[in-house]
């Protein structure tokens, strides 16, 4: 099954509770943990051996899952990162998440071509792209999901090298297949 329908499939299935409600999730995986993220009612996969790390930056919350350690190495080259702007109801996100996606493509070799997510309140897009880097290319996949009753904007994008692309897919790919993301977030 490709992953965009396995996360539409998860999101239809009610693994998006509501924020008064404890976050349910099933046991992970050999080899990944649980985080909960208490400020946007969510939970997200993070393999043993990766590292975990959360700033906010003007209006933005960002949560970053990545294989080497932000804190020590300053940046990292394989990993996660989830954006979320809370922009309240006047906001489109859906739209944007659209449009968001649609200008990745237009900009971008294309490797997935655009898909729909979600269900219910979370509606969105994802695709995969390869982007140039100066260190050589990248493939990110992206996913862009919007709630459309509290105007809140989910992005999330997995990078990697695109020479690493295969291994480092294979640990993303859970990440990105069983995340739960709370509807009144």
């Amino acid at each position: 099954m490709r992953l965009h329908h396995l996360v539409l499939t998860l999101l239809l299935l009610g693994l998006v509770p509501s924020a008064a409600v404890a976050i349910d999730v099933p046991t992970p995986p050999a080899g990944y943990n649980w985080k909960h993220i208490k400020e946007i009612d969510s939970a997200f996969l993070v393999p043993i051996s990766w590292h975990f790390k959360e700033t906010e930056v003007k209006q933005t919350l960002a949560y970053f899952i990545t294989r080497e350690n932000i804190d020590t190495e300053g940046s990292f080259t394989t990993g996660l990162t989830i954006n979320v702007l809370r922009k309240g109801e006047e906001f489109d996100p859906v739209g944007y998440a659209g449009a968001f996606v649609l200008n990745l493509v237009k900009e971008n070799e294309v490797l997935e071509e655009p898909f729909e997510a979600g269900g219910g309140k979370l509606k969105g897009y994802g695709c995969r792209v390869r982007v140039a880097s100066e260190n050589g290319p990248l493939v990110m996949h992206y996913l862009a999901i919007g709630n459309e009753n509290t105007g809140t904007l989910f992005v999330m994008y997995f990078e990697s090298p695109e020479s690493q692309w295969e291994q480092a897919w294979a640990i993303a790919e859970p990440i990105l297949t069983l995340f739960v993301l709370g509807d009144d977030s």
